[in-house]
């Protein structure tokens, strides 16, 4: 049984990581698992904590609206990562593409348990700007997922269309302060 884990050196794994997650996709017959975390600033100072949803309906329908994994906490088997491959044309929502191409094929869940402190630090890509062209390819995989899930592609075009004006609007504020 291959297992393949996301993780980031700035950030720091709960020694439970590995044996709750590997439990997790042996026992539940899912093939991705992520956990919710804590945050911590870069001297490790405590800021807070990211919760996740752990329903797997949940989890694809919110897909389709915003991210719900925090990558560093990503652990899948080998029929992922041989059925699934990351977009680069997706440079800066790489994770996000990966992950709607990962809901439409397989089962997917969260634990609710806190197994990463996530660094805060300069060169975080979450919150970076996402050109136009990765927010139409990632509109492309919001509404084929949805189509998988039967959910109208009006349902998922009208969270797109927020989740874009969210995106302009957080990097308009970046450039005017």
């Amino acid at each position: 049984y291959e297992i393949y884990q996301c993780n980031w050196s700035s950030d720091v794994c709960s020694s439970d990581l590995f044996t709750i997650q590997t439990q997790y996709l042996q026992n539940r017959r899912v093939s991705l698992v992520g956990s919710s975390a804590t945050v911590i600033n870069r001297s490790g100072e405590f800021i807070g904590h990211i919760p996740v949803n752990t329903s797997l309906n949940k989890i694809k329908k919110e897909l389709l609206r915003r991210n719900q994994f925090i990558h560093p906490t990503l652990m899948f088997n080998r029929d992922v990562i041989q059925n699934i491959q990351y977009d680069s044309s997706l440079s800066v929502a790489q994770d996000y593409g990966f992950l709607l191409e990962i809901a439409k094929h397989f089962e997917i869940c969260n634990v609710n348990e806190n197994l990463l402190c996530y660094r805060i630090h300069d060169s975080n890509d979450s919150g970076k700007r996402v050109p136009f062209a990765q927010m139409r390819i990632l509109g492309k995989l919001k509404i084929e997922l949805a189509l998988e899930l039967g959910i109208s592609k009006l349902y998922c075009a009208f969270w797109h269309t927020l989740w874009m004006i969210k995106r302009s609007e957080e990097h308009t504020s970046e450039l005017q302060s």
